[in-house]
């Protein structure tokens, strides 16, 4: 059954909607008032808003944006008693999905409008490839469940779920298996939750689950401990078993925060201390998660400069014949040489530079030192060994990488058999018949 709120004092306009809408198929709610609507609407969903705009708009201190503001992420159908162009323009403009004629009403008129106004909010309001809310529409019911909660002396929690392992996926089997896998986590998290509650997609692997009336703040743990082993279980990809798992954050109103910003902040705070434990776990935020957010943070601005400003260095590996105790080669390992902090070991920066999608400038970066340190070995007629270079799977699956590798060998003059290129077995399993770069 489709919920209708129409808005108006005009008994007879009530009258006709009753006599054209489908009782099947709709079943229509009525208040006199926008404050009465909007009170109604802090208690209760509805599938589509009627306003009676000639009604609405002849009381004192009207407001066209602010009336429509108020409903914005409910589809709105405005009734006119006559069609003027320069109205209907702004009702569009201020978030209005139609407007109707009242002297033009048919059932198959009004009933194709409400389809229409429904549709065009979920475009707007929905993500495309899971059919959750969307980020917009995730603080719009957060903002609303805030205010429930104050009201009655409730709970809520707000789950931040970030997906573990999921680049893996992307990587090895191609994005069609990642948007599989994404669909499939966003319905297993669903099924976890309440009617009541909410989860919402804000864009790649991330996702809010919104859980309301809780009693205490405990009441959060089950919830998320059940997402955990669910979305924890291999999802099928064809004859392919794909495994992520999640990490969450859990931030508490009241306790915690009582804005909707700070809550989704927080939230992330206690995610990422969830996937410094290893993943596939729930943190609850604490007040010093802040600060190792805001260094992360930090992080992640100077690793960007760090790449712009040439703050990196090689330190070389020796590679062992077993047989004969004889050194055969070098593999090179890059290290941070950070301006305040010193020397910072790749495991502390090579997972954020691949979560910010800047290991195709630092590999570049590291390539280009080991060449012109091997060109500078053979330039000084030291005996030089061949050192080998580690790529990433973002770099291999680049399609100019065979020209950036030719560019460096010709640009430096080294002997191109010294220099080896490794290729990891996730670079290669994203298009396994995809040969190597001939070098």
């Amino acid at each position: 059954m489709t919920e209708i709120l129409f808005i108006g004092r005009d008994d007879e306009t009530e009258a006709m909607l009753l006599a054209t809408l489908d009782h099947e198929t709709y079943a229509l709610h009525r208040v006199r008032t926008v404050a009465e609507a909007n009170n109604l609407l802090a208690e209760q969903r509805f599938d589509a808003l009627i306003i009676d705009f000639d009604d609405a708009s002849s009381g004192p201190g009207f407001d066209l944006a602010q009336l429509l503001g108020l409903f914005l992420f409910v589809p709105t159908i405005a009734l006119l008693h006559e069609f003027t162009p320069e109205v209907a323009i702004q009702l569009v403009q201020f978030g209005a999905q139609d407007s109707l004629v009242k002297s033009e009403l048919t059932p198959d008129r009004l009933s194709v409008s409400i389809q229409c106004a429904m549709s065009r909010a979920h475009m707007a309001h929905y993500d495309s490839l899971t059919g959750l809310p969307n980020r917009a529409l995730l603080f719009d019911r957060l903002t609303h469940a805030i205010n429930q909660s104050r009201r009655y002396g409730q709970e809520l929690a707000v789950l931040f779920i970030d997906l573990d392992r999921f680049k893996f996926v992307n990587d090895t089997m191609g994005h069609e298996a990642g948007d599989t896998v994404l669909k499939a986590v966003a319905s297993r998290i669903r099924e976890c939750l309440r009617d009541s509650d909410t989860v919402a997609r804000l864009g790649g692997d991330e996702f809010i689950a919104l859980v309301t009336n809780l009693d205490r703040a405990v009441s959060a743990a089950p919830v998320a401990s059940k997402i955990v082993e669910s979305v924890s279980q291999p999802i099928m990809i064809g004859a392919n078993a794909a495994t992520v798992s999640p990490s969450i954050g859990i931030a508490l109103f009241p306790d915690d925060a009582e804005d909707a910003d700070e809550l989704m902040r927080y939230a992330d705070a206690a995610m990422y201390q969830a996937k410094q434990a290893g993943g596939q776990c729930y943190q609850f935020y604490r007040p010093d998660m802040n600060s190792a957010a805001l260094r992360r943070i930090g992080l992640g601005v100077a690793l960007q400069r760090a790449i712009r400003d040439d703050e990196f260095e090689l330190h070389y590996q020796p590679q062992i014949d077993l047989e004969t105790g004889l050194v055969v080669g070098l593999e090179a390992l890059v290290r941070w040489r950070h301006p305040e902090r010193g020397l910072i070991p790749p495991d502390q920066f090579i997972p954020l530079a691949e979560e910010l999608g800047l290991m195709p400038a630092l590999g570049d970066l590291i390539l280009g030192l080991a060449c012109n340190q091997i060109a500078e070995w053979q330039r000084r007629n030291l005996p030089v060994l061949r050192v080998a270079v580690n790529l990433s799977a973002q770099q291999f699956n680049q399609d100019d990488l065979q020209e950036h590798v030719e560019q460096w060998i010709a640009q430096t003059g080294l002997d191109a058999s010294l220099l080896e290129v490794e290729l990891t077995e996730s670079s290669i399993m994203q298009d396994p018949e995809k040969p190597p770069p001939p070098f």
